[in-house]
């Protein structure tokens, strides 16, 4: 379920602005070596967000952040941008993916480009459509300052607020056939205004009820998953 305004969207506020695909890929992972290049039926793991963030038509750029040759030529060769490497000290291990994120927007400010609306989106999450990101966007234009995939799992809830013109309340997930859960963040879609023209509306959350959507590759199990998945026909990554 969503996380919405109780009675509707807030109206289009806002013309057609710059918007950056943003797709972290270090070179140094460890729970699944080399993971992001790893071929999974067929063309490179990182192959399947490059391609369904192009396929959208949503983004003026499709970046990757990488500080890995061998990732970033892939990369390329699927059609995404990756005009410059990320920095060794902000690929290690303990690296806050704020400071790659900081250091794009520093560099392509430095190439006279900017961007008002940032995704992050995974590449250890796949199985994301067109269509989905076409949905998620148009959130960002509705005038929401920022939008998240989410799950929930059984357990105590953690609280999140949201805003929405009114006063600030907590965000209780409500679920089918859960009375209580926690929400989980996922990689499939986290984007967020970074211009000044920022909106006055909160956060809208999409839940993933899609099993297929909440697989994050970190482990060989996670991408035999994955890869059973595909062979199957199981999700429509065309769509």
């Amino acid at each position: 379920m969503n996380a919405t305004l109780k009675n509707s969207d807030p109206p289009v506020l806002f013309p057609r602005v710059k918007r950056l695909a943003f797709i972290p890929a270090r070179g140094g992972s460890k729970g699944l070596r080399r993971k992001n290049v790893l071929d999974l039926c067929g063309q490179p793991l990182i192959a399947h967000t490059i391609q369904a963030a192009l396929a959208c038509g949503g983004f003026d750029r499709v970046f990757v952040s990488t500080d890995d040759e061998e990732i970033a030529e892939v990369s390329r060769s699927f059609g995404a941008d990756v005009p410059f490497l990320r920095p060794k000290e902000h690929a290690r291990d303990d690296s806050l993916l704020a400071g790659a994120i900081n250091h794009a927007f520093k560099e392509f400010e430095n190439r006279g480009e900017s961007f008002h609306l940032c995704a992050e989106l995974y590449p250890t999450s796949p199985f994301r459509t067109p269509d989905l990101l076409r949905m998620l966007l148009s959130k960002l234009d509705a005038g929401y300052k920022s939008v998240r995939t989410a799950h929930t799992s059984s357990g105590n809830a953690t609280r999140y607020y949201i805003c929405d013109g009114q006063d600030e309340r907590p965000l209780t997930p409500v679920w089918p056939n859960s009375l209580h859960g926690s929400l989980f963040f996922l990689g499939v879609f986290n984007g967020y205004w970074i211009s000044p023209l920022r909106p006055t509306w909160g956060t809208y959350v999409h839940g993933i009820n899609d099993p297929a959507e909440r697989v994050d590759i970190d482990t060989k199990l996670d991408f035999e998953l994955a890869r059973y998945i595909l062979e199957n026909n199981l999700y429509p990554l065309a769509s």
